[in-house]
């Protein structure tokens, strides 16, 4: 019985399987359907990794005396008094969201800095593997409707979620956006699987599989921003990461370098338009044989009338400032910031910002989303004061990072990893997911951060 408890303790007390965990229903509740039935089972979940946060402070594991870990104290603090200052009607929904930001901050990025490298390197290929079996599942159901030429809308209770095509992009069954931030997520981590671990052929082929429907919906989703994300990922890792066969020293390297990744770039972004027309031209082949059988000599234009019926008609009525796009959105968070300049407004205000200075139309087609740039997302929520601690703590990562990268006796696979975070903090330029959030980028991306502080203060190429 004491074995079988012990076993229990060390099961629910061990931060991997949280993490574990979290990645599944981060994944999950990427898909707003799901998210909406299991809300009530993610608070439980969020209760287990503050009873497991609260373990790891009690038997002093947390190493609180490091400067980056006194910079999160520093901001939870700043963002517990926000919630003060602010107190109100959203004041129950802010100590949920810095509930889960503390779990976030300091559970995620917590190592057991006693494993070994290998050890330690199997923890994260084993968190990649269940987003390649997650996001397969997903991205096959997208394409599926896509094909299917699916376009309905789901109503639950008061919101109306739409799915398959819209707008000539890729909803699927969340939206594009969303959906083309995890296709290139696991696109590269699929790639990182088989670089590291041998598989047999036909798993091989499975992964392989997975990756181009990946790509097939990450081309259909016709997201920019993941586009630009996916490009600065491949840019940082041809520059400091990739073993090049023909080897060079100093200038001729880095011209060298620089040239492959703008090649690369220019590849992929001509290879996506490509791909985007043969996916079209893939999905009309069908209807031609339909009308060929038929004998309907109008079958081309029969196609693009179907075309147009799959877009939402967009309305072009709206004001000069609403057209403004992701800046219209800036000015209106930068505003409201005014009022309360070193602690912010609140993250949980900001929807009441938006709502107040947008149309209902406007805010429906693009403010659901917030700020849609962390950073401003981050000065409005928590003001100057709290920006300025978490920009410093992400500024002494990105140094770590780069002298790591730069290090003779770097570990290999911790440099693959370390491009993720800088890709993030580029890609979040226009959208508001990594801190001040519960969906999955925010999860995963503190758990790359702490699994790379593992390797950055080792300092070994173990």
């Amino acid at each position: 019985m004491e074995s079988v408890k012990r076993n229990c303790k060390n099961i629910i007390m061990n931060p991997f399987y949280i993490k574990c965990v979290w990645v599944i229903i981060g994944l999950l509740t990427a898909v707003p359907v799901v998210r909406i039935h299991i809300e009530h089972f993610i608070k439980i979940i969020l209760v287990w990794g503050l009873v497991v946060l609260l373990y790891l402070f009690f038997s002093r594991k947390l190493r609180l005396k490091r400067v980056e870990m006194i910079l999160l104290i520093l901001f939870s603090v700043s963002y517990g008094v926000t919630i003060i200052v602010n107190f109100g009607k959203h004041t129950g929904e802010e100590i949920s969201l810095f509930l889960y930001t503390i779990t976030f901050l300091f559970l995620f990025t917590w190592y057991d800095k006693e494993k070994d490298s290998v050890q330690i390197r199997k923890e994260v290929l084993s968190l990649f593997k269940i987003i390649v079996a997650i996001t397969f599942i997903f991205s096959t159901i997208c394409l599926v409707m896509y094909l299917a030429s699916v376009q309905s809308e789901i109503v639950v209770g008061n919101s109306i979620f739409p799915i398959g095509m819209w707008e000539g992009r890729l909803w699927g069954i969340y939206n594009p956006n969303t959906g083309a931030v995890l296709n290139y997520i696991s696109m590269i981590v699929t790639v990182l699987i088989l670089q590291w671990e041998k598989k047999h052929k036909k798993i091989a082929v499975l992964y392989w599989i997975n990756f181009v429907v990946q790509a097939c919906c990450f081309v259909l989703t016709q997201s920019r921003g993941a586009k630009v994300a996916l490009y600065v990922f491949i840019i940082l890792y041809i520059f400091f990461v990739r073993k090049n066969k023909v080897v060079f020293k100093g200038l001729k390297d880095k011209v060298y370098r620089a040239v492959i990744a703008v090649v690369a770039v220019i590849v992929l972004n001509v290879g996506c338009d490509m791909a985007l027309r043969t996916l079209q031209i893939v999905k009309e082949v069908p209807y031609r044989i339909v009308y060929a059988l038929n004998g309907d000599d109008n079958a081309q234009q029969k196609i693009k009338e179907k075309d147009q019926l799959e877009k939402r008609k967009v309305d072009k009525s709206n004001t000069a400032s609403e057209t403004s796009g992701r800046s219209g959105l800036w000015k209106l968070g930068i505003e409201a910031l005014s009022e309360r300049p070193a602690f912010g407004i609140g993250n949980q205000s900001i929807d009441d910002v938006l709502k107040e200075g947008l149309s209902q139309k406007w805010y429906d087609n693009s403010a659901k989303g917030g700020l849609h740039n962390i950073y401003i997302t981050v000065l409005v929520s928590v003001g100057a004061l709290g920006a300025s601690i978490l920009f410093v703590y992400w500024a002494i990562i990105l140094w770590k990072g780069l002298k790591y990268e730069l290090s003779a006796k770097s570990n290999f696979f911790a440099r693959q990893m370390l491009v993720f975070i800088p890709t993030w903090l580029a890609g979040d330029l226009v959208e508001s997911r990594l801190v001040l959030s519960t969906g999955f980028v925010a999860i995963i991306f503190w758990i790359v951060i702490g699994y790379s502080m593992y390797f950055l203060e080792k300092k070994t190429g173990e």
